[in-house]
């Protein structure tokens, strides 16, 4: 049975993000440099996190007890501190609104059901996934 990581869904997604945004500039007749479209599908939302819930519990727990999420709104922050910062501003929103709610239940529902802000991928990969999608395939017909 092959099942896919969340890293191939993620990957998947974001290539089909691509795929959308090369399309509708073609079908609008404008010539895009490929940082551009690259930027612009990172910015797009994905459908998920893409992250297990014991990641996003053991990491959401380590950094908040740490301070370290605090100090990521205040200054230009990594794209990995902007995620977390995300993902627990998310949580935050969860609790505020269901005020009998545990954290638990908050990561539940934010990993299961909420959708990110960006794709939050190195622009080393996305321009590897670009490369991808962008790569002219030619058959032979015979």
């Amino acid at each position: 049975m092959n099942r896919k990581t969340l890293i191939q869904l993620r990957d998947e997604d974001f290539t089909e993000c691509l795929r959308s945004t090369i399309l509708r500039h073609q079908r609008e007749r404008r010539d895009t440099a490929a940082a551009a479209i690259i930027s612009e599908a990172l910015a797009s939302r994905p459908r998920r996190y893409y992250l297990s819930y014991s990641t996003v519990s053991t990491q959401l727990s380590r950094l908040r007890g740490k301070g370290h999420l605090k100090t990521a709104a205040n200054r230009k922050s990594t794209l990995a501190r902007s995620q977390w910062a995300d993902i627990s501003s998310a949580v935050d929103r969860y609790l505020c609104r269901n005020k009998r709610a545990t954290i638990g239940e908050a990561i539940t529902h934010v990993v299961n059901f909420e959708r990110p802000k960006r794709f939050y991928i190195s622009d080393k990969r996305a321009r590897e996934l670009f490369r991808c999608v962008s790569r002219r395939t030619y058959s032979l017909v015979g």
